[in-house]
């Protein structure tokens, strides 16, 4: 049996539903799974998904067990303020079996807001633009460990000659992010793999280095973690 602690590439899957995870190393070989213990459960149709009035986000925690059944961590993503304003969004805390907080994700906001300011493109130039979506992480004392930085996004109308533009029928990019310490040195990168057509969520974790801990465990969870802020419910 493999160990997720010594695995340089994890897959995360969702074969069921969005309310579970297999965790298996690149051969298939099992490494963990978790499932929601708290917290509503997402929305499993596609039509619903799209065209249901959207809902407040509630808390959600999942619990990640190794294949025997022994806890490894929860991903426990807090609530919605309920403030209109606020758009910053709920973090996303890491806590591992015994209650002790591990480190935190967070949405920010600054930096995508700067990366979509400076992205947009006037009418002589096509109009639309692009962002790079942004977070962090935190260890259990609030000292940032790293910047997670999005492929950038393009929307609207993109130039595909000089003088020729297309315009996109729907955003595209953000589909990988890259974890960098405050070094600039990229530790690992995330590859997010989501047809079209579907809810699930499949992805990819390449780690660069044998990380220290609490680190090592914090991008471990970034897969479940970063799912859940990026989710809808």
């Amino acid at each position: 049996m493999g160990d997720i602690h010594h695995s340089p590439v994890l897959l995360v899957d969702q074969p069921k539903d969005e309310n579970t995870y297999v965790i298996t190393d690149p051969e298939g070989g099992p490494l963990g799974h978790g499932g929601r213990v708290m917290g509503e459960q997402p929305k499993k149709s596609w039509l619903k998904r799209h065209f249901e009035e959207p809902q407040a986000l509630g808390r959600a925690v999942v619990r990640v067990d190794r294949p025997d059944g022994t806890p490894l961590f929860f991903a426990d993503r807090a609530a919605a303020s309920g403030d209109p304003t606020d758009l910053q969004g709920p973090p996303c805390a890491v806590v591992s079996p015994d209650g002790q907080l591990i480190g935190r994700f967070e949405y920010n906001l600054q930096s995508t807001a700067q990366s979509f300011l400076e992205g947009v493109r006037g009418p002589l130039a096509g109009g639309g633009g692009s962002y790079t979506e942004a977070h962090r992480l935190f260890d259990a004392n609030g000292q940032q460990l790293c910047d997670v930085l999005w492929e950038e996004v393009e929307y609207g109308t993109v130039r595909v000659s000089r003088f020729n533009y297309e315009e996109l029928e729907r955003p595209r990019g953000g589909r990988f992010c890259t974890f960098y310490d405050m070094n600039r040195t990229a530790l690992a990168r995330l590859d997010s793999h989501q047809p079209a057509w579907s809810s699930k969520d499949r992805y990819e974790l390449e780690l660069n280095y044998q990380l220290p801990e609490p680190l090592r465990t914090l991008i471990l969870a970034a897969p479940i973690a970063l799912d859940l802020l990026r989710s809808s419910e």
